[in-house]
């Protein structure tokens, strides 16, 4: 009898360990951030055994951290404290740091088409400049804002899918025409002296800028396997030195399939996909200490290698928004051990 008593205690001790490790919940806490004013701000933290990310939805719906189980940072952190949003900032004015969204143009423009054609659209966009409503359901974060001088509501739902962020967005467009747009994501990853993104050699990319020019010339159609950096050295194999003061950014052609992957030396890869059908082209921005000393990649899914609406939208690489229509897209960011 008390073989079978100890036997059955055994059984419910490690069924229920069994039990508690598969049903460990995402886990969603509201708290807050200090700004540079002295002010607080909310702060949404969602975390699980393998992510622990944190939102800032009144300071333009900013995604500021992503950390795995060992405390690796993945998001780059800028020196600026944090401010609370305004209409008329600029860019600049940010902490260039962490995940921004950037909709409805990239660079200012005049609205193309639609019922708002001529309207000025500012740098960036709309969306860094506002504060995001949120709601926490069930370990999902939604959050939602609406344009300055577009009649659109923007809406992202977060949540962790074991050792992926997935990001779900809807965009509503409230006139009575349809709404002509560019969005590009814009995450700015920590980089340091090995990270590289794993891009294929026989890639052609598009030359935006470099310092003193060594990535090319403006506009230049480069393959990636014949770039070299200023040492000779093969700038697939040496893409990033901390520090070094360089900066660049280029744009890849049109993907077929939507994903890229950041690696680290000796460290876990990140990888980030997206639907290439939607946003065909990946610009990559980087700052190696050049930036207010930050070191950092920002791939960059994107419409068009226009920054401008009017721009893209006159090459035939806008996208549309139906009269009184959505558009709806997933960007998933994941974490390889």
């Amino acid at each position: 009898m008390r073989k079978n008593i100890k036997f059955i205690c055994c059984a419910i001790f490690f069924y229920s360990i069994l039990l508690s490790a598969q049903a460990a919940p995402d886990r969603a806490s509201a708290s807050s951030a200090k700004l540079a004013d002295g002010k607080e701000t909310p702060c949404v933290i969602l975390s699980n055994e393998s992510l622990t990310v944190k939102f800032l939805p009144e300071i333009g719906g900013k995604i500021i951290s992503i950390k795995d189980s060992s405390g690796n940072e993945y998001l780059d952190r800028g020196t600026k404290a944090y401010s609370g949003r305004f209409t008329e900032m600029t860019y600049n004015d940010t902490e260039f740091d962490g995940i921004d969204e950037v909709f409805p143009t990239m660079t200012e423009c005049k609205m193309p088409a639609g019922e708002f054609k001529g309207a000025k659209l500012h740098p960036h966009g709309d969306l860094y400049r506002k504060k995001w409503t949120h709601s926490l359901d069930n370990g999902t974060l939604s959050m939602e804002t609406s344009g300055f001088e577009l009649p659109y509501i923007f809406k992202r739902t977060a949540k962790l899918d074991k050792s992926s962020l997935v990001l779900d967005y809807t965009v509503t467009n409230n006139s009575k025409e349809p709404l002509p747009y560019i969005y590009t994501f814009h995450p700015i990853f920590s980089a340091r002296t090995g990270s590289r993104l794993e891009l294929p050699a026989e890639m052609n990319v598009k030359v935006s800028y470099s310092m003193k020019g060594w990535l090319g010339k403006g506009g230049e159609s480069r393959k990636l396997g014949e770039i070299k950096n200023e040492d000779g050295t093969p700038f697939l194999e040496k893409m990033f030195t901390s520090s070094s003061g360089r900066y660049w950014k280029f744009f890849t052609e049109k993907l077929t399939k939507g994903e890229v992957i950041l690696s680290h030396e000796g460290s876990s890869k990140l990888v980030m996909a997206w639907p290439a059908d939607m946003f065909p082209y990946l610009a990559v921005w980087c700052s190696e200490g050049n930036v207010g000393g930050q070191n950092h990649i920002a791939p960059e899914p994107s419409v068009s290698m226009e920054e401008s609406l009017e721009k893209a939208y006159a090459a035939g690489e806008a996208r549309s928004i139906p009269a009184k229509g959505t558009e709806k897209w997933q960007i998933r960011i994941s974490i390889m051990k």
